[in-house]
């Protein structure tokens, strides 16, 4: 089992989530944000934060339109988690203004948060 913080997820992300049971991406309509990887160009990226107001300071830009949208943690081990990881999309986790942050496979990223106790 790999521990999360060898995944670079951040202990206070996966508290927060945890405690909330709600994960944030960034929405317009039926369309979520999701990005190139900063290491291949090929892969596409999904960033989620662990707060509302960590995904609205990213809602600028490019991404002026969308807004912050809820994802409860049931419904993304549910209804997400299998379909990113067939589609190889990876987690971007907690990305800052720049977009940078740690890049995260969607399995390895689900198993942290339901193994963090």
């Amino acid at each position: 089992m790999t521990d999360h913080t060898e995944l670079h997820i951040p202990e206070k992300f996966i508290t927060e989530v945890k405690d909330s049971g709600v994960l944030w991406g960034l929405q317009v309509e039926d369309e979520w944000v999701v990005c190139d990887s900063s290491d291949d160009d090929a892969v596409d990226v999904m960033p989620l934060w662990s707060s509302e107001r960590a995904a609205k300071l990213l809602c600028c830009d490019e991404w002026k339109d969308y807004e912050p949208a809820a994802i409860p943690l049931d419904e993304f081990y549910d209804e997400w988690v299998n379909e990113l990881h067939a589609d190889g999309v990876l987690i971007g986790v907690e990305w800052d203004e720049t977009l940078s942050g740690a890049e995260v496979e969607v399995m390895d990223f689900a198993r942290a948060l339901s193994h963090f106790e």
